[in-house]
Order: structure tokens, then C-alpha cells, then sequence
């Protein structure tokens, strides 16, 4: 049986991908507690749509965006700081 194009159930490899991490930093915050996951026969999975969730909730989107816009308006406008 073939798998999903687009699982549902990530691995800690596909959900550092999804979110863009490294797996390292994936492990770090799934034992932590600041990310959502599960341990399944004692390995990691994501749940792809509560990872998405996660992102929302907690701004990580927004502060990216913001701090890429910053950057733009300083090299366009010449600014060094």
C-alpha cells in the first residue's frame, strides 16, 4: 500500500520539514512541551492541521513576516541601524 502524498501523521523528519526546523530543534521543543506531539512506540509524531494551528496561535508566522519587512524597508532605504 502506497503512502499519502500528504499525510496526516508526520515523523519528526517530515514535521522538521513541514515547519522548516532542524530535527534537533523539533525533538528539543517536542520534549519540552512547546510543540504539539505525541509519542507513538516511542518515537515523535505531528499531527500536520495542529502544527499548522500552533503556527497561528503563536504568532511565529507573523514575527517572521515582520521581521523580514524590516529588513526590506532598511536596505531600501539605506539605513544601517
Amino acid at each position: 500500500m502506497a503512502r499519502p502524498k500528504d499525510p496526516t501523521l508526520l515523523t519528526a523528519i517530515e514535521a522538521a520539514k513541514h515547519l522548516r526546523l532542524h530535527v534537533k530543534s523539533l525533538y528539543r521543543l517536542a520534549k519540552e512541551g512547546k510543540i504539539p506531539a505525541r509519542k507513538v512506540g516511542g518515537q515523535w509524531r505531528f499531527h500536520r492541521q495542529t502544527l499548522d494551528d500552533w503556527l497561528k496561535t503563536t504568532g511565529l508566522e507573523t514575527e517572521s513576516a515582520d521581521t523580514e519587512s524590516i529588513s526590506t524597508k532598511s536596505k531600501s532605504t539605506g539605513s544601517t541601524g
